[in-house]
């Protein structure tokens, strides 16, 4: 349970600070968690709630405000490519 929690972390730790040279060590962790789920060790809501938050961090559903992430962080970021992996 500590691995699940601490690869969780990594992740969401990875997207607050995305510096492009952290996307291949948050890459690596989603690899890892999807190997975990491919053991049965995670369940797939954890799945789904982490694929969930690639797509709607640091996005505002406020027309008037502006988002977290300037289109170049979320170039930066590439949730698409986690979210292929």
């Amino acid at each position: 349970m500590q691995v699940v929690d601490g690869i969780l972390e990594e992740i969401r730790i990875g997207m607050e600070i995305n510096h492009p040279k952290y996307n291949q060590r948050r890459i690596a962790m989603v690899k890892f968690l999807g190997e975990l789920y491919n053991y049965r060790l995670v369940d797939s809501a954890v799945i789904f709630k982490t694929l969930y938050s690639f797509i709607t961090f640091g996005v505002s559903y406020e027309p008037e405000e502006q988002t977290t992430l300037g289109e170049y962080n979320w170039y930066v970021l590439n949730p698409g490519k986690m979210l292929c992996i």
